[in-house]
């Protein structure tokens, strides 16, 4: 198996597990962002909060496949990479404005920037950002699913 066979799938943290690390917690769900043969342990969630409960978290994290239930079969996870790349193809290289519609690593929901292209992998689109923050403009990869282009509909969250 491909380490991004996942890469997208919808988890959640098993309920009969303990509160991990003080963050995650039990039946929280969230969405695999890589899979590492490297790192352990391996699987990086993007975790989303959960509504009612004030500390937990969301943000990613790393966990291990044992501590997860799978909630996406692999045909989602197809469909969710072709939606990703249909937006890819309708994005123009150098003219296509995109506007960040959540925090990820450096670049910060609001920020927007000019689509610069692809990468094939993940995350997979190069932006340049123009930060809101008065920073200096600087390139980063990014996920199709934390971006939405400028005068296109926002996606469902």
């Amino acid at each position: 198996m491909r380490n991004d066979t996942y890469t997208g799938a919808m988890v959640r943290m098993r309920p009969n597990m303990t509160v991990f690390d003080g963050r995650v917690r039990p039946g929280q769900r969230g969405i695999v962002l890589r899979v590492s043969n490297v790192s352990h342990p391996p699987v990086q969630v993007r975790w989303v909060k959960m509504p009612g409960i004030k500390d937990s978290f969301n943000s990613s994290y790393y966990l291990h496949w044992q501590q997860l239930e799978l909630l996406s079969t692999r045909a989602e996870v197809a469909a969710m990479r072709a939606k990703d790349a249909a937006t890819l193809g309708s994005l123009t290289v150098g003219k296509s404005r995109v506007r960040m519609l959540r925090d990820f690593e450096k670049v910060v929901k609001g920020d927007e920037g000019t689509y610069i292209g692809t990468n094939g992998g993940f995350p997979p689109a190069q932006i340049q950002f123009e930060p809101t923050n008065g920073t200096k403009a600087f390139t980063y990869y990014v996920y199709v699913m934390d971006f939405v282009a400028i005068g296109q509909p926002l996606p469902f969250l």
